[in-house]
């Protein structure tokens, strides 16, 4: 999905240039990817923190959405995942596994 998604951009950025000859379209490629490697190079500078905003918002999301779980240690490399209206699940991190199925 997040491949697919850079694909994506990649082609939409390039489409001004895919209808030149292919000496000029790889020149005219190689300049919009100095352009946003420059810009994303400024950004990055003018941050500060420790984890970056969006990754940021992730978590702060998923901190909101955890609250009403507790998470207890079962066996070994497992845990076992209560919710306050009664749901119970184990989780194995290191197989990947859980009970919900997921």
């Amino acid at each position: 999905m997040l491949f697919n998604n850079y694909c994506e951009t990649f082609n939409k950025i390039i489409l001004r240039a895919r209808d030149k000859p292919i000496i000029t379209m790889l020149k005219i490629i190689r300049v919009i990817i100095m352009k946003r490697l420059h810009t994303q190079r400024d950004k990055i500078s003018k941050f500060n923190g420790e984890v970056c905003p969006t990754i940021q918002k992730i978590l702060e999301n998923n901190k909101k959405n955890a609250h009403g779980y507790i998470l207890g240690w079962n066996e070994h490399d497992k845990f076992e995942v209560n919710r306050y209206a009664g749901d119970k699940w184990t989780v194995n991190p290191g197989s990947y596994n859980c009970s919900c199925r997921r």
